[in-house]
């Protein structure tokens, strides 16, 4: 789901509003629905949809993101400089 990381976040939250005016909150879990359709949601016009990780995927995606790449650029940098 995540193009820059391999770890995603699992879980959505759809805000629907009511024809009272209030919204209510449809958790969904993004693991489950992609497996079983009967976990799925149907969107409708004027949802709002938050896409948040839990805590230990935040801080995976983090350190996937920021460390290991940073990691990875040093490593090929220096490859590229000793093959000249």
């Amino acid at each position: 789901m995540n193009s820059d990381v391999a770890i995603s976040p699992s879980e959505a939250i759809i805000l629907r509003k009511l024809p009272n005016g209030t919204q209510v909150p449809i958790l969904v879990d993004l693991y489950r629905a992609r497996t079983r359709a009967s976990e799925r949601i149907n969107i409708q016009p004027g949802d709002y949809i938050i896409v948040q990780y839990t805590k230990m995927e935040a801080v995976g995606a983090f350190i996937e993101r920021h460390i290991l790449e940073s990691a990875l650029f040093g490593v090929a940098a220096s490859q590229f400089n000793t093959n000249r």
